[in-house]
């Protein structure tokens, strides 16, 4: 899933959408190489898959994303509820596991030629990838922490408000103050995560499994990959997910006229990149 996201965020960036969008194949390979150590052969060969994999996704996909964003001004329309929300939260959850799901022919076909020290490179970045990550997201007191989070939310929503004002900002801090999950819980998640990936890698490797049995495994892991955490975990991940959306809920039913057309001005601004980048191809 690591690729849909990365698919996702390019195709929902904010600013110089169209470009970043048009690099997103160079941007890709360029990221798997970082992991993988690719050798001539495999670059050829990933390089040509998400040439297609984005050309895939231009048109399918891109459309899909504008028809979302479309809803918006009538939404507005009327006070915010959280099940509207949950429709949208449902619908980006459903195009990260179509992306990753039309990368199945890639991937099986990148795994089972990799080496065993293609692995053993990969495990390495890992390790590194993953001291970086608690060096950003874990060194720091709890307090630190909150503040680190509280001005990430600040900047994604104000790109989409614009300021917001004095009451907001203090809905904002006090949501922030009371997330019911802390960075140390993602870090879990991202080692579990890691780690059912690197299973699946080793399965490929090790075993050479039959092209076709290794992407059905593929399929199974994508199609599972909101479903295999434990009751435990998912109820947190729920938690997490249900007070943004209240956040999201409280912040857009006190949005004034001018921070509502901000909002429906980006969305439309979104419309016309992605309707630009189809008409590219």
């Amino acid at each position: 899933m690591l690729l849909a996201g990365l698919v996702l965020l390019l195709a929902s960036a904010c600013s110089n959408l169209q470009i970043g969008y048009n690099l997103g194949d160079t941007v890709t390979l360029y990221y798997l190489d970082g992991y993988l150590d690719l050798d001539t052969r495999q670059k050829h060969q990933v390089s040509a898959e998400l040439q297609k994999l984005f050309a895939w996704h231009r048109q399918h996909e891109l459309p899909a994303y504008a028809r979302e964003l479309g809803k918006i001004r009538q939404m507005l329309q009327e006070p915010l509820a959280v099940g509207q929300l949950r429709a949208i939260n449902d619908f980006m959850r459903a195009a990260l596991q179509r992306i990753a799901l039309q990368s199945v022919p890639m991937f099986s076909q990148l795994l089972l030629s990799l080496t065993p020290q293609q692995v053993a490179y990969l495990r390495v970045q890992l390790d590194e990838s993953n001291t970086q990550w608690r060096d950003e997201h874990l060194a720091g007191s709890l307090p630190e922490q909150q503040q680190q989070r509280h001005e990430l939310l600040l900047e994604q929503f104000e790109q989409w408000f614009g300021p917001l004002d004095a009451q907001q900002q203090a809905t904002l801090r006090v949501a922030n103050e009371q997330w019911p999950v802390g960075q140390e819980f993602w870090y879990g998640e991202r080692l579990i995560r890691q780690q059912e990936m690197l299973a699946l890698v080793d399965y490929a490797v090790m075993q050479k499994p039959p092209r076709a049995q290794l992407s059905e495994r593929l399929r199974q892991y994508i199609e599972g990959f909101e479903t295999r955490r434990s009751p435990q975990r998912q109820a947190r991940v729920d938690s997490s997910r249900e007070h943004l959306m209240r956040l999201i809920v409280t912040l857009t039913n006190s949005a004034s006229p001018e921070q509502k057309q901000h909002i429906v001005a980006r969305a439309e601004d979104l419309i016309d990149d992605f309707a630009a980048l189809v008409a590219q191809h």
